[in-house]
């Protein structure tokens, strides 16, 4: 588990679960996208496909002829399902089960990851329900969700959920100098605008970002109906990943300004464009924006309306 980042309590929670030969028909691993969830239960399938560990421990030999099938993508009691575009269907759960009826043939145990469970139709819920209500002999899950509400309750009530919280920005930063090869401030920089993701941090785009900066900035200095209901149509038009990115950012953008005003230090700012926002905002009002920032945030998984979202928001914050 070296390669991992992070997460040692919940490691180790899972860690103790195999050694104590507890392992439960399914795990849930929710917490938000690009922390690390994936790559974990990946360790664990691995663990299990070891000749030597055979699912035992976290840890496998990398030699066996498990381990070499597992890193080759080819060992048959392995099974992943993911979006097949943007949901989950029916006939992706059908084909496992009709799979799942069988001992394994190579090891100990068959495993199952499933990933954006979240992203399962209804019909391949109730199908999943069911193979969950009854699970097949020799036969684990593990469910991976950055947003486990949207799973039938029945589902979550028969998996053991593991939560994993955003990295530390120190430990974004340290993976980005060791596999990135980036300079130790300009790690920092962007493990600061990551969101405690390591994958945010990797597609960081500099681009991307200076032009949220400037696009936000000249909105505030002018505050005009048409620069933001413009800005609101541009942002609303972007993927749910560069929206999320938007509103972190905007929400260091304005912690920035809220550390300014109180410390009157620009050494520890992630934009020294803060300064300037500070300089016509208020610690009340900033706090309050923080607060509309977050509600925009949580919303957006629910709100089909981005461009409505934005010009909310974009007309509280430069009011």
């Amino acid at each position: 588990m070296n390669s991992i980042v992070g997460h040692k309590s919940q490691i180790e929670n899972i860690r103790k679960t195999l050694e104590a030969k507890m392992m439960p028909h399914a795990f849930l691993f929710t917490g938000p996208e690009g922390i690390g969830k994936k790559s974990v239960a990946l360790e664990i399938l691995k663990s299990f496909t070891c000749v030597k560990t055979k699912g035992s421990t976290i840890g496998y030999c990398e030699t066996c002829a498990g381990c070499v099938k597992f890193e080759g993508s080819s060992h048959p009691d392995l099974f992943f399902i993911q979006p097949d575009g943007t949901q989950i269907k029916i006939p992706q759960i059908r084909e496992l089960q009709s799979k799942l009826i069988y001992h394994p043939l190579e090891a100990n145990q068959k495993m199952v990851l499933i990933d954006d469970a979240h992203k399962m139709n209804e019909e391949a819920a109730n199908a999943l329900l069911k193979t969950l209500e009854e699970p097949p002999e020799f036969t684990h899950f593990i469910l991976i969700s950055a947003m486990p509400h949207r799973l039938l309750p029945t589902i979550r009530s028969r998996c053991r959920q593991i939560a994993f919280s955003p990295l530390k920005d120190e430990d974004v930063a340290k993976y980005l100098i060791k596999n990135c090869a980036l300079e130790e401030k300009k790690a920092s920089h962007i493990a600061r605008l990551a969101g405690g993701s390591i994958g945010n941090a990797i597609s960081f785009d500099p681009a991307f970002v200076s032009g949220v900066l400037e696009r936000f900035t000249a909105v505030s200095n002018k505050s005009s109906t048409a620069d933001i209901l413009e800005l609101s149509e541009t942002w609303g038009k972007e993927d749910t990943d560069k929206t999320r990115f938007i509103l972190d950012f905007l929400s260091v953008l304005h912690r920035d300004m809220m550390m300014y005003l109180i410390t009157g230090k620009k050494t520890d700012l992630v934009n020294e464009e803060a300064v300037k926002g500070a300089s016509f905002r208020s610690v009340e009002r900033i706090d309050k924006n923080l607060d509309e920032i977050f509600a925009a945030r949580a919303s957006l998984e629910f709100n089909s309306n981005k461009q409505l979202m934005f010009e909310n928001l974009l007309f509280t914050l430069t009011s």
